[in-house]
């Protein structure tokens, strides 16, 4: 094992001089963040183009939506807000959400593709996933079917999705940071329906998305992601969501607890059901973050 040293023999250590030691210089902002980091969405590339296609469908009489949830924390947290978003702002909508049975990553599956397929929604939305899956977005194009992804994923520039509206804090010539999780993505582009629509209700769910940034092991000396923490899931109090609340108490407790906790007694748990092959449990536990399933079973 190598072991770097991050203090000389002769050094006082110090709060400040620890969290110098990793980058992080405005100690007073990181320790008790007022949200002076937290990044406009209109700095990502394509947000414009991605809130006006909701916007269209939006004036149409109906519209028929599929979201391509991910196989881990990350990947749930991304679809439960994006999904509970747009069921509340768009009026006669049929919104579902799509599973992969095994550990299949966005529209790299088959199975969903083909269900998809046979659906014919008007709109795909593929949060935390789908950057690099353009032979699988050609097809939905070919259907007639628009394509919306929320990534954060590295971009491969020999297979990225070039038929869909693509927004992905890895885009080069973006002054935004590059360690956000796939919900601070989706995040940010509910930060961007609610400045065009004139609501505030992506703010509701940043527990959910502090809880990806731990679940995905995001940086966390970053400033935004900092916030994002402090503000959803560092104290009990902070947490909205009521089923993200009782798994907390009833296994680590009502009191004080760090992000290992939540890395260790939380996470592994979400992950367990969101990668196993049993669909109804999958589809309980969605709903239960929903509000709508007993917590205590």
């Amino acid at each position: 094992m190598n072991i770097t040293n991050l203090y000389e023999d002769n050094e006082d250590i110090t709060l400040q001089s620890y969290l110098n030691k990793y980058g992080i210089t405005d100690i007073k902002e990181y320790l008790n963040p007022t949200g002076k980091y937290i990044e406009s969405p209109y700095l990502y590339k394509n947000m414009i183009e991605a809130v006006n296609e909701i916007k269209y469908w939006k004036l149409q009489d109906s519209v028929k939506i599929d979201i391509v949830e991910d196989s881990d924390t990350d990947g749930i947290m991304s679809s439960l807000i994006v999904y509970d978003y747009l069921f509340n702002l768009l009026e006669n909508s049929d919104i579902r959400v799509l599973l992969h049975e095994g550990k299949e990553r966005g529209l790299d599956d088959n199975k969903v593709l083909k269900e998809i397929i046979n659906r014919k929604p008007d709109l795909v939305i593929v949060p935390d996933a789908g950057t690099n899956n353009r032979q699988f977005a050609e097809k939905l194009l070919k259907n007639g079917i628009s394509l919306i992804v929320l990534d954060h994923h590295d971009i491969d520039k020999d297979k990225i999705n070039k038929t869909g509206i693509l927004v992905n804090n890895q885009f080069e010539n973006q002054e935004i940071q590059k360690c956000g999780s796939g919900a601070l993505v989706t995040d940010k582009f509910l930060q961007a329906l609610d400045n065009e629509f004139n609501l505030d209700w992506s703010k509701k769910y940043i527990d959910l998305v502090a809880l990806s940034l731990i679940s995905d092991s995001m940086n966390m000396c970053s400033m935004e992601n900092r916030t994002y923490y402090y503000y959803g899931l560092e104290k009990i109090k902070n947490v909205n969501n009521e089923f993200l609340k009782q798994l907390i108490i009833k296994f680590i407790g009502d009191k004080e607890y760090t992000q290992r906790d939540l890395s260790f007694k939380i996470v592994p748990k979400i992950n367990s059901v969101i990668r196993s092959d049993n669909k109804e449990n999958k589809q309980r536990l969605f709903m239960a973050f929903l509000g709508a399933d007993n917590f205590e079973e």
